[in-house]
């Protein structure tokens, strides 16, 4: 008799013998020392999702794996279980799974599997601490104000600070590092005039420490859209404008211009931040010829 497809939220490390049928939600390939890996994140009909780790020696000596596709569905069953202790996790499940040798996959969208709800984390909640910094969140913001930008590489890593806020009004800063930062600096030059809207799929949050609490990306994991035809962005932008007219919501800057020309005037750093980044590196020898 066939085995019976069980819940995701229901996995632990009980037993490896799970069958589950999930929608396969996202897929990041991986290469370390020449070795390719797959993640993916996995989400069951009742809308709870599981991370899945596929390392190398699967991906090499199985020849039954068949193409595994984003939003296609699954019957996948036999897993090796554990802790989920990434240290950046994409899913909030305590277990992940790992592929092994036994590890079936088949049935490929035969299951009727919705499409998951996006649930953007509010920033009155960041604001209040109401977080982990382990788990990764989406979350999506009109940017404020530009701050501290290093858009060539140099002494620092390329970078953009920025200010978003909400539907609440709430500010929260962003950092935007390398990749993601050029991609931010590409749609600012074309914004003209237009607002900016971020959205970030699997993004972390970092509590205040030496530097002021903050959203960014990770290397890898994090997905970024700016200003682009996505549902988040589309419906997120209706609401604004909503909001700005029946005066929920503060007005945007008008120009790209005018976001740095407030960044100046209400920066998003400390006095500390604010000091060291308008700093000047000199040579020893030069200091000792500064006037008393």
């Amino acid at each position: 008799m066939a085995r019976k497809f069980e819940s995701v939220k229901d996995i632990n490390d009980g037993k490896d013998l799970w069958k589950i049928s999930v929608k396969i939600r996202e897929k990041w390939s991986n290469s370390k020392d020449g070795k390719q890996s797959i993640e993916l994140l996995v989400v069951d009909d009742k809308g709870d999702d599981i991370s899945v780790f596929i390392p190398h020696e699967v991906i090499q000596n199985s020849e039954k794996l068949i193409e595994l596709t984003v939003n296609n569905t699954y019957t996948m069953q036999n897993f090796q279980v554990s802790k989920n202790d990434d240290l950046y996790k994409a899913s909030h499940h305590v277990y992940k799974l790992r592929f092994n040798g036994g590890t079936i996959v088949k049935d490929v969208n035969v299951h009727k599997i919705a499409d998951p709800v996006t649930n953007c984390k509010p920033f009155i909640q960041i604001a209040n601490l109401d977080f982990r910094e382990d788990l990764l969140y989406d979350v999506i913001g009109l940017v404020d104000q530009v701050g501290y930008s290093q858009p060539n590489p140099g002494n620092r890593k390329v970078q953009v600070n920025l200010t978003l806020k909400d539907l609440s009004n709430t500010p929260i800063a962003c950092t935007l590092w390398e990749n993601y930062a050029h991609k931010f600096f590409n749609v600012q030059d074309q914004a003209k005039g237009d607002p900016i809207i971020v959205f970030m799929k699997y993004a972390k949050i970092k509590k205040e420490g030496k530097w002021p609490l903050t959203i960014s990306n990770t290397w890898s994991t994090t997905k970024l859209f700016i200003n682009e035809d996505v549902p988040e962005i589309v419906e997120f932008k209706k609401s604004l404008l909503a909001g700005i007219e029946n005066g929920t919501v503060d007005r945007f800057a008008e120009t790209p211009t005018q976001m740095m020309s407030q960044s100046y005037g209400s920066s998003q750093y400390t006095p500390q931040q604010a000091f060291t980044n308008n700093a000047e590196l000199i040579t020893l020898g030069k200091m000792v010829q500064l006037p008393m």
